[in-house]
């Protein structure tokens, strides 16, 4: 689906059921809410969603470490903002059935925009590259590894002295994957089924170590897919696989 009508029609037929709405943190991951669908249509595609600044202020260990990024005269705290749905980035998420994720632009509660939210950072650069008659095109290749164990294993030894999910680098390698191929396979197969653009993948030079590659887009298609694609190890460690993926 790519319209909001064509997402209404699924709603209605009960094909969808919640929504997912999702800003880019300074992280580069994707933080937000989970939405009744029918709330979604009715409320927050023209009301958008209240969140707080706090979530532009934190590493990826939730410890702030920047100032809020909102009026904040008295030094009292974080301030509020408004998730505003961006609804051409609604994409299915194929391993959560009936939901859908819909990316989101952080607004100030007076409608301008969250200077420092990451979407807004790249936009700026887009249009002021426009001003010069030019369209910026991006290509993105998440390249992470995967070790055998579970999350849990690898924060209880300090996340040291891992085991990579191959005995030795495995550039270009078609054989000696195994330890891996369940967890990878599954990674490319809903990447395709959310719709993004898959060109190849591969194993690379460092035991254990993967590589997706996405063919090139407009740079905030290409952001914003690479966003995406960091939400997919990270929703369910080890995936099930008996291995982990850490980028």
């Amino acid at each position: 689906m790519t319209t909001l009508a064509e997402l209404r029609a699924e709603v209605d037929a009960g094909h969808v059921e919640e929504v997912v709405l999702a800003m880019p943190d300074l992280a580069g991951r994707l933080q937000g809410t989970r939405l009744s669908a029918r709330h979604f249509l009715d409320s927050t595609v023209t009301e958008g969603f209240g969140a707080c600044t706090y979530l532009l202020t934190t590493d990826v260990d939730t410890a702030v470490t920047a100032p809020s990024p909102g009026p904040d005269p008295e030094g009292t705290g974080f301030g509020d903002m408004v998730l505003v749905p961006d609804l051409a980035t609604v994409r299915p998420l194929p391993w959560d059935p009936g939901t859908v994720l819909v990316l989101a632009d952080p607004r100030h509660p007076g409608g301008g925009p969250v200077a420092v939210a990451p979407r807004q950072v790249l936009r700026g650069q887009v249009d002021a590259l426009a001003g010069h008659g030019l369209v910026p095109f991006a290509g993105v290749e998440p390249e992470s590894r995967v070790f055998t164990g579970s999350y849990a294993d690898a924060a209880a030894a300090g996340w040291s002295r891992l085991t990579p999910a191959t005995r030795t680098g495995v550039d270009y390698a078609l054989v000696g994957l195994e330890g891996m191929a369940a967890l990878t396979r599954r990674l490319r197969r809903e990447t395709v089924a959310a719709g993004l653009r898959l060109e190849s993948a591969r194993g690379e030079c460092a035991p254990g170590q993967y590589e997706i590659v996405f063919r090139y887009d407009e740079a905030l298609a290409a952001a914003d897919a690479a966003a995406f694609y960091r939400t997919l190890p990270g929703r369910s460690p080890a995936g099930g696989h008996g291995a982990d993926l850490h980028a």
